[in-house]
């Protein structure tokens, strides 16, 4: 049932406890029962004792139930029915409210019980059930603090910053939120893996919020149930406010507390003003956030609200959410003095996450419902959190109303690290990683156990994030195996690593300093990471790491602690740029291939930069960040060459200006200097404009003269590596000899062979007609251009570039030190001017089109007869056009006869009449005269034209949809066009299209019904509207969206700019063309009209022009930045497309 409702009405209800407030919303349908018969009293009596047996402990609104109508009860019967029912009043005496759009809460009579209302409802066949309207609570109370301290209230300076476990926050107040820092919840470790940073929503079912500087920035979104004015969501209890403070207070703002979900958006959805509402309001408040989990992306609901009875109607809206891929996070209930320690509802249910409340000391508090349906418990007790007083006051909560968007939080964190995580993904990753407490396993008290924030949040991004893995075993040994089993945990931020399968024994790992000191177990692994390229002095301390022996080997490497710039965002960005490194490496290439791959990769992706947050000193900030100092430049080098299998040193060392470093790369047996700090620390990110002054050079060739970088320094020196590890002893080499792991270094190393240039065409071909040939040319000397120039047709050769886009041209000045790869540019030789095809009238010029037709398409079967006298019969001729492949021939339809240019298009088509048509007519008598429709049966197959009319044009354009329909090939279901009726231009500006797609143009009436043009759009996916509002309504446009079809619209400023759009933004996006375009004019329809058929079978668009110039510069300027078009045609003489308008074209 669709139920249309007015405003809230505010009345009293009372309870069958307590009074509360009650929402009367006005609906115009009514719900009723059958009258109960004397014979069925006595039956119904005992079901009215029962049911007041059964309601009598649970607190609900007296004089009021719900009541839930089957799905195929129409509205009338349900008012009948209600109006006769005794127990209950009627649609006269009150109108219920509506709930849901099958469900509402109607009044009960003052002489009649709520329990036999419910009776009466529930045994009518027309009723689902019914049920009282429960009395819900908001859990957890709030004590509203004195004010603040400034700095505590207020902004913090950079020294303020507090430092917690791992990430760090500038909240001034965070030190108070036990909670954060817990050492169970690990908040801040799950925080380094995942924020929020507005990526997931949560609503926030309750009492509303107040606006301020640490809440008002993640808040999305908000709507009252609570009054007529929707727009109100001011908390007065305080609640909702603490509730969205623990759950998404501003992080990181400098200001206040901080969230636990960093930074998630929040959806505030007030359903209190008191401490007590009726589920039926509750109800409304979840319904309408399920309904727009799209708009505003939802993924949680907070609930922090709870009662001791079962309402179905609020279960059944649970289950909706459910369904919707909505997680509904619930507290389970605080105990008060005379009830049971159940868990309440909804978190009792199956499809909710149920959350208990524990103390600081992780023990539950005593106030805290359990049972059987307990699923975690979180800190609830004691929690810090906003106030409803505004930005210098703070709250102290107590309660599972704190536990409850503490867990949200973290489920919502969970949402961010795997944004395709189900409700019961997201249940597992709390429930299944909690810190166990009380009794092992789940239990009564504690559910599953403490919610761990870092492991939840962990588990989701494995399910979604890819192990990292990119260290291998150096050999087959047990201790390589370790080293790369070890090093890949590192990436992965792993605390330990399994490795009781390898035997390795503590001494079996050793580390040798330059000096001859020997380190072994521990301190050696420590020192091969601080040793390593990549991970450096940046991932693990001295004291991070420890082993777990078993048997007198290692059983596992336990790493204690990661350095606080060892981030996973880092890491991932990292494997991210490694990543695309891997894609273009010469894995399989020479030494030379890859070496000079490494270079210009680094050189070509990272900014030379002293910013120290870049990390620029190591491997990871110059590969991750793209941002290096030479040691970056120089430890990514090395890196990266050894990955793809090549000996390479880290050097650091003076020269006659600085402190500095470079490589030493082995290559083809020789050692070679790179240094990619001076041939790229003078390029930006992404540029090609590097060079190769200090790539594979010898000792002399390092201190050579040259542009820049070590122009004079005829002294350079350098500490040379003594061992595999990588640290450097105090001897010096000074440009002429020296040794390196005892291989000589020659200062006349040079490197000869052969490298290729491979041209290809690009489209083009080669005169044997290859598309690619392959060059040999001399390793480390320029290269000589091929003499093999392609060719493609109506394209000019531009000569050799880099790139398939042609955007960097090759450089035939450069050495060549690798394989190079060139494309052939082109650019677009001179269009052919456009034809005109005219006469001395539109006749004229529509006999020139049909002739131009029949040499390019051949004679047709058929002709399509429109009038020059009523456009708006010939506007639907286009799409028809198309759908039945014929042309389309314009008559003097008001006269008696056909004029003599009519004629000679008709005997052009029929061959003089020996081959017959099928004639269609568009429009009635008054349109086309019955006189021309006899002179047109003489060429007709049937000697019985076909006449398509109706009332109006508007008519006729129906008839025309609909008799097409008929036809074998039908209209596109995907799409159709939506014009007005009330001019021609927007209509005729797609008529090539509409015909080369065969979508039809259905003619919107400015000034009458469009029903049958809805009914008719309705059989097609999307409509695509032309013209802006004053010729398409906005009614009009929300009617077809509300017929199931999507709508685009192209608009101008006028009909000229309109036609633009169109063709722009849609008509060369979908498949048309710019060659074989058509010019017309834009005054009169004619000419275009005629030109549908022709334009359609080359797919060209059609353009509208002006006399006036500056209508015309759009369509110049579209045609200049394609090069041209070919083919093109103009339609009429020069007083409707202007001699200047084809000189312009002409000259494009």
């Amino acid at each position: 049932m669709n139920v249309q409702f007015n405003l809230y009405n505010v009345r009293m209800v009372k309870s069958s406890k307590k009074s509360l407030i009650s929402f009367t919303l006005c609906v115009s349908l009514i719900f009723g029962l059958l009258p109960v018969f004397p014979h069925e009293a006595s039956a119904r009596e005992a079901e009215i004792a029962t049911v007041q047996a059964e309601i009598s402990d649970a607190e609900h609104a007296e004089g009021s139930v719900i009541v839930k109508f089957k799905s195929d009860v129409d509205s009338q019967a349900a008012k009948t029915t209600l109006e006769q029912t005794s127990s209950v009043k009627s649609a006269t005496e009150s109108e219920p409210d509506k709930i849901t759009s099958d469900t509402a809460v109607v009044e009960v009579k003052d002489d009649a019980s709520v329990a036999e209302a419910i009776v009466d409802l529930r045994t009518n066949s027309n009723v689902e059930y019914a049920e009282p309207d429960y009395v819900v609570s908001l859990d957890g109370d709030v004590t509203e603090d004195a004010q603040v301290s400034e700095s505590l209230a207020g902004e913090t300076d950079e020294d303020d910053t507090v430092s917690l476990a791992s990430t760090s926050v500038d909240d001034p107040d965070v030190g108070q939120q036990w909670y954060i820092n817990d050492e169970n919840s690990r908040v801040t470790s799950a925080w380094d893996l995942q924020k929020c940073d507005n990526n997931v929503t949560v609503a926030v079912l309750d009492s509303g919020y107040v606006a301020q500087t640490d809440l008002s920035t993640n808040v999305v979104g908000s709507i009252n149930f609570t009054s007529s004015d929707e727009t109100d969501s001011t908390d007065t209890l305080g609640h909702g406010t603490a509730v969205a403070g623990v759950l998404s207070a501003q992080t990181n703002n400098g200001f206040g507390i901080a969230g636990v979900s960093y930074n998630a958006n929040l959806l505030i959805v007030r359903v209190f003003t008191e401490k007590e509402n009726r589920v039926s309001v509750i109800v409304q408040g979840l319904q309408w956030i399920v309904e727009n989990k799209e708009k505003y992306n939802v993924s949680i609901v907070n609930m922090s609200l709870a009662t001791t009875s079962k309402s179905q109607l609020l279960a059944d809206t649970v289950e909706d959410a459910y369904a919707a891929g909505i997680l509904c996070v619930c507290a389970s209930g605080n105990k008060k003095t005379d009830d049971t320690y159940d868990v309440e509802y909804p978190a009792a249910l199956d499809d909710t996450l149920a959350v208990g409340n524990i103390t600081e000391s992780h023990k539950r508090n005593s106030s805290s419902k359990y049972g059987d349906a307990l699923d975690v418990v979180a800190p609830g007790t004691n929690i810090h959190s906003l106030s409803m007083n505004g930005d210098k006051y703070r709250s102290t909560s107590n309660g599972t109303s704190c536990a409850t968007p503490f867990t949200s939080a973290a489920a919502a964190l969970c949402k961010a690290a795997n944004p395709n995580a189900t409700v019961d993904q997201l249940k597992n990753y709390l429930t299944s990683t909690a810190v166990d407490l009380g009794d092992a396993g789940k239990d009564a008290e504690y559910g599953n156990g403490q919610v761990d924030v870092y492991a939840a949040v962990k588990a989701a991004r494995a399910d979604v994030k890819e192990e990292y893995s990119i260290f291998s075993p150096a050999d087959d040994s047990a201790l390589e195996k370790l080293k790369a089993r070890y090093f890949n945990a590192l990436l992965n931020k792993e605390t330990s690593v399994d490795v009781s399968d390898l035997g390795v024994a503590a001494e079996d790992i050793q580390y040798t300093y330059s000096s001859g000191t020997t380190m072994t177990g521990v301190n050696a692994l420590t020192a091969l990471t601080r040793s390593h390229p990549l991970f450096s002095t940046l991932c693990v301390g001295w004291n991070s790491l420890s082993f777990y022996e078993s048997g007198g080997t290692i059983s596992k490497i336990k790493i204690n602690n990661y350095s606080v710039n060892w981030t996973t965002s880092l890491i991932d960005s990292f494997m991210t740029k490694y990543n695309e490194f891997l894609e273009g490496a010469p894995v399989d290439g020479t030494d030379v291939q890859k070496a000079g791959y490494v270079h210009d990769w680094i050189c070509s992706h990272t900014t030379y930069s002293m910013t120290t947050s870049y990390l620029p000193d190591f491997a990871i900030g110059c590969i991750a960040n793209g941002k290096a100092l030479c040691a970056g430049y120089s430890y990514a080098y090395q890196f990266l060459c050894q990955q793809l299998g090549l000996e390479c040193k880290y050097v650091s060392g003076t020269t006659t200006k600085e402190q500095h470093a470079w490589n030493k790369v082995n290559v083809q047996g020789q050692w070679f200097l790179v240094d990619c700090t001076w041939d790229g620390a003078f390029t930006s990110y992404g540029s090609q404009n590097f060079n190769h002054n200090y790539f594979l050079v010898n000792d002399t060739e390092f201190a050579k003269a040259g542009d820049g970088g070590h122009a004079g320094d005829t002294d350079v020196v350098g500490n040379e590596p003594v061992n595999e590890n990588f640290y450097f002893a105090n001897k010096f080499w000074e440009g002429v000899t020296g040794t390196i792991d005892n291989d000589t270094w020659s200062t006349d190393a040079k490197l000869t062979g052969t490298v290729y240039l491979t041209y290809i065409a690009n489209g083009g071909a080669f005169s044997d007609g290859t598309e690619e040939v392959k060059a040999a040319a001399e390793y480390n000397a320029v290269p000589t251009e091929t003499t093999a120039v392609p060719t493609l047709e109506d394209y000019e050769f531009k000569g050799w570039f880099t790139d398939e886009q042609c955007t960097q041209a090759f450089d035939w000045s450069q050495v060549l030190l690798e394989d190079q790869t060139l494309y052939a540019g082109w650019s677009k030789k001179r269009k052919v001017a456009p034809v005109r095809l005219w006469g001395a009238d539109c006749y004229g010029t529509n006999l020139a089109t049909l002739k131009k037709d029949i040499e390019e398409n051949g004679r047709p079967n058929g002709v399509i007869v429109c009038c020059t006298g009523h456009y708006i019969d010939s506007l639907s001729a286009a799409a028809l056009s198309g759908l039945l492949d014929y042309p389309i021939m314009l008559v003097n339809g008001t006269s008696d006869e056909m004029n003599s240019t009519a004629q000679q298009s008709i005997d052009l088509l029929s061959n003089n009449g020996t081959e017959k048509l099928e004639v269609i007519i568009l429009g009635g008598k008054f349109a086309i005269s019955e006189g021309i429709a006899t002179q047109l049966a003489d060429y007709d197959s049937d000697s019985n034209p076909e006449r398509i009319f109706g009332d109006d044009g508007y008519d006729t354009n129906q008839a025309v949809y609909e008799w097409g329909k008929t036809r074998g090939d039908d209209w596109n279901t995907e799409e159709v066009l939506v014009a007005t009726g009330n001019s021609y231009h927007d209509a005729l500006g797609a008529g090539s299209y509409a015909a080369a797609n065969k979508s039809f143009i259905l003619l919107a009436n400015p000034n009458s019904s469009n029903d049958a043009l809805i009914d008719s759009a309705s059989n097609h996916k999307k409509a695509v509207i032309l013209g802006g509002t004053a010729a398409i309504s906005t009614e009009l446009e929300n009617s077809l969206a509300s017929a199931g079809l999507a709508t685009s619209r192209f608009a101008g400023s006028d009909a000229y700019a309109t036609n633009i759009k169109f063709v722009t933004e849609f008509a060369l996006k979908n498949g048309m063309l710019l060659d074989g375009a058509g010019i017309s004019t834009g005054r009169d329809y004619y000419d275009a009209l005629g030109s549908s058929h022709l334009l359609a079978k080359s797919k060209g668009v059609m353009f509208l022009v002006a006399l006036e110039e500056s209508y015309n510069q759009p369509v110049y300027d579209i045609i200049s930045a394609a090069g041209g078009f070919s083919n093109a045609k103009l339609f009429g003489g020069t007083a409707v497309v202007s001699a200047e308008t084809e000189s312009k074209l002409n000259n494009l």
